[in-house]
């Protein structure tokens, strides 16, 4: 399994570092555009403890909350777009200065297969590499159960109980408990 992420992150700096962006990064926000971001990113605090929502986004209300938050740490891009029932993101990050490259290009689709009732990554390219879905998933899953990132990632994903995508939004059902509205949940690393 080490060996499995050791190669991807070498895949990734390899294939997916440029000196040319994928998207154009640099967009500016104007004040309109960042209480609506803040809007989207804050509506999940609104339920109640054991209370079922569903929140219900478009395609603008994706991009603009995935630029605010990108750029709240680097000049970045991305641009997602609901085609076939999937999300497909294309995603541009700054680097900091390097010999290597000045950014990150990356790009997934989620959709849901199986008739699973939460999306799983179903393509996966790091700039023009293109890798099986499964064994990026397998990869990603484990950086993030077995870093830092995994109560993060608890703490976003645990309420979520559905997530349908069609052609004009998606539609996310999820159910807040004290633990997670209170950030004060934690799942055991397995």
């Amino acid at each position: 399994m080490l060996s499995a992420i050791v190669i991807l992150c070498a895949m990734l700096v390899f294939f997916g570092v440029s000196n040319k962006p994928d998207i154009a990064v640099g967009w500016t926000l104007t004040r309109e555009d960042i209480a609506r971001a803040k809007k989207i990113l804050h509506e999940g605090s609104k339920t109640k403890p054991d209370e079922i929502r569903t929140i219900e986004l478009t395609q603008p209300d994706l991009n603009l909350a995935a630029n605010y938050l990108l750029n709240r740490y680097s000049e970045s891009a991305a641009k997602i777009e609901l085609k076939n029932n999937a999300l497909r993101f294309i995603v541009t990050m700054t680097l900091p200065n390097n010999k290597l490259g000045q950014y990150l290009n990356i790009s997934f689709r989620l959709g849901n297969d199986d008739e699973n009732e939460l999306p799983t990554l179903t393509k996966f390219k790091a700039g023009k590499l293109l890798l099986p879905a499964k064994f990026a998933a397998f990869v990603i899953d484990n950086i993030i159960r077995y870093t830092s990132l995994n109560e993060y990632f608890i703490l976003a994903t645990h309420p979520i109980k559905t997530v349908k995508i069609d052609q004009q939004k998606i539609s996310i059902t999820y159910n807040s408990s004290r633990e997670t509205s209170s950030g004060v949940y934690h799942w055991p690393i397995y």
